[in-house]
């Protein structure tokens, strides 16, 4: 006859608490950010170099976009539509709730 040996009650659990704590440890990819998260805002940039001012766009506490600001006449668009020329700081902004 041959005899099975079985593992241990105590090293099973070991095995699945070390299995269990592995599983919960974060991913080697989590410590270094994403590119798009180190890359600067195309349009905030343009803004900056042109000369004026940026501001967070704050809903709730949260920021979800920016504005370019003339500090000179208190002009603002949203700095995208800036970017894409939809925008002007420099004359009368546009009625229609790009500058403001």
């Amino acid at each position: 006859m041959i005899a099975l040996t079985l593992p241990r009650p105590c090293s099973i659990a070991a095995g699945c608490v070390l299995l269990l704590l592995s599983a919960c440890s974060a991913p080697p990819y989590a410590a270094q950010p994403a590119a798009a998260q180190r890359m600067p805002n195309p349009a905030v940039q343009k803004c900056l170099a042109d000369g004026w001012k940026t501001e967070a766009v704050m809903r709730n506490g949260v920021p979800i976009d920016t504005w370019c600001l003339n500090p000179d006449t208190g002009q603002r668009c949203l700095a995208w539509d800036y970017f894409r020329g939809q925008c002007k700081l420099d004359i009368a902004p546009a009625s229609g709730g790009k500058g403001e």
